[in-house]
């Protein structure tokens, strides 16, 4: 495999170009990302799931999600999903379970979401977002978030990715 040209390098990402070779034999340049992996928790209170109506400058708007972030070098995908509840929510989790994992844009980068559900106590504090997240918690039923979802006011794919598997595989059997 050839070397990969490094072509930016920031604290989030790196973007890269690669030659590959399809399986037709034909070759041709890969632009690509490495980004570390996310964890995505799909948290419950008292039924109702706890989301976040998030300010993302990327499409300079609104969006409701479930806690998500980057696992650090080192750190359990599990226990970096809960450090991203309690940071983004406030929220203590009482059980987490894993759900599954998925390559989040496998076109241009290895970087997989692990995704977990967990049962909440109550709300202990505000959380501790970053600096650069400006985002409040809102407590929604599935049905209100499934209708969000189909009239497009829940856009992310990954909260999207989340909600739906949880409402159709994992919410008889809780965390």
């Amino acid at each position: 495999m050839a070397k990969d040209e490094i072509l930016f390098v920031c604290k989030y990402f790196t973007i890269f170009k690669r030659m590959v070779r399809l399986p037709t034999g034909k070759m041709y340049p890969l632009y690509g990302m490495n980004r570390s992996d996310g964890a995505v928790i799909v948290p419950l209170h008292k039924g109702k799931l706890v989301m976040l109506r998030h300010y993302r400058a990327g499409i300079d708007g609104w969006d409701y999600e479930v806690p998500m972030g980057f696992i650090n070098k080192g750190e359990d995908p599990k226990k970096a999903a809960i450090r991203e509840l309690e940071e983004e929510t406030g929220y203590k989790a009482k059980k987490v379970r894993y759900l599954f994992s998925s390559f989040l844009s496998p076109a241009f980068t290895k970087q997989r979401g692990y995704f977990y559900l967990a049962e909440c106590g109550s709300r202990t504090d505000h959380g501790n977002p970053d600096k650069t997240e400006v985002a409040e918690v809102v407590l929604m039923s599935l049905p209100k978030a499934m209708e969000m979802i189909k009239r497009n006011k829940i856009r992310g794919a990954t909260t999207i990715q989340a909600i739906l598997f949880y409402d159709k595989y994992a919410k008889s059997a809780r965390a």
